[in-house]
């Protein structure tokens, strides 16, 4: 009777994942934590918190904080702090974010906006008067009421004692000299009308916004820039964009350099290598593998500048796995893989040649057991 040997076929997990992301990106020009965010001028932003309202700019810091801050207006705005029911003047902001601190207690009214680079204040005995952009006062505070310049003039009100009781007040039009004047042209344009208004960028449609499962993101010429995970997603300007994320908003810039990442799963043991741009030279890179039951796993990565890793025991087990890699809170590249179980098949006899049956798909074939000491499934996805 010939001897039977027996050889067991193991077939392993072994799945790949090499995916590369795009060389367009973006990252956080401001984390999303206020309350609202505004466009004040080109690569400017009106920000607001509970607390207070700021002006960030373009590389995400902060120019200045106050209790209420204006829009531009003639190129200018106010930056203002709150006594009681008065707001006094803090400073100038100018639409190239410089900002003049204001020396003296003055406030501001309804209509304190600049206009023909005049703006109107109050003094603290409820006086009018003008001020430049420079903060000085060109007008003194003689006036009971006075309004913005429009046409070169400005309508006033001066008190005129008449007698010793009864107050008389004088009504007419000075210059930018605080002289007398005529009335202005009935054709000059209001300033009120276009007073304290939102900046309106000039928005790049390059950048389109997409929509996935409820969330946003945004493509540039049908590649993924940013996957789906906002709740609202501005266009760009000036490569930057507002969102909000987490019940805040923040700002978003563009980003260029390349992501790529490479994921071996192999028998419950993970290897993972990526490439990330530059930017994130000092940032944490954390991988998230989501599992057959919805479980997630979150890994940080080792290493620094743009080169990271890691290596992880995870579960065997069949069915996709989608992968994240998120620097920042921001979901910058994601991936899937399917791998199955380990699984054991029928013994075969070393010296005989027969038609066997991969368990793994079915498929008949000629197999030669004589040289078949093992097997193992590769998928490069």
């Amino acid at each position: 009777m010939k001897q039977k040997k027996l050889q067991i076929a193991l077939t392993a997990v072994c799945a790949f994942l090499t995916l590369s992301g795009t060389a367009q990106t973006v990252s956080w020009l401001s984390r999303p934590e206020y309350l609202s965010v505004m466009p004040f001028s080109n690569k400017l932003y009106k920000v607001s918190t509970y607390n207070y309202q700021a002006i960030v700019n373009g590389r995400g810091r902060t120019i200045t904080t106050a209790d209420s801050i204006t829009f531009l207006t003639n190129g200018y705005a106010l930056a203002l702090a709150q006594f009681g029911d008065r707001y006094l003047l803090k400073g100038i902001i100018n639409r190239e974010g410089g900002f003049t601190q204001f020396r003296g207690e003055y406030y501001a009214t309804d209509m304190s906006f600049f206009s023909e680079d005049k703006c109107l204040v109050v003094n603290k005995k409820g006086k009018f008067g003008y001020i430049d952009p420079a903060g000085n006062i060109i007008i003194n505070c003689n006036y009971q009421s006075a309004e913005p310049f429009r046409g070169g003039a400005a309508f006033v009100m001066k008190p005129k004692k008449g007698g010793f009781i009864k107050v008389n007040y004088e009504e007419g039009y000075i210059n930018a000299r605080g002289e007398d004047s005529e009335a202005p042209s009935p054709d000059a344009p209001d300033p009120i009308l276009t007073a304290n208004k939102p900046f309106k960028p000039t928005y790049n449609t390059t950048y389109a916004v997409y929509e996935e499962n409820g969330k946003k993101g945004y493509m540039v010429n049908g590649d993924i820039l940013l996957p789906a995970q906002l709740e609202e997603a501005g266009l760009f300007a000036d490569g930057q964009a507002i969102v909000k994320m987490g019940g805040k908003y923040g700002i978003l810039q563009y980003l260029s350099g390349s992501i790529d990442c490479k994921i071996i799963e192999n028998n419950g043991r993970l290897d993972v290598s990526a490439v990330i741009p530059p930017a994130w030279d000092d940032k944490e890179a954390r991988l998230i593998r989501f599992g057959k039951n919805g479980q997630s796993l979150s890994l940080s990565m080792v290493g620094l500048r743009s080169m990271r890793s890691l290596t992880a025991d995870v579960p065997i087990e069949d069915g996709s796995h989608q992968y994240e890699l998120s620097v920042e809170g921001l979901i910058i590249w994601k991936g899937q893989v399917t791998s199955n179980k380990i699984g054991k098949a029928e013994p075969k006899e070393t010296k005989s040649r027969k038609r066997t049956t991969n368990k793994d798909n079915d498929k008949p074939h000629k197999k030669d057991t004589k040289k078949d000491k093992g097997s193992k499934k590769e998928i490069d996805l």
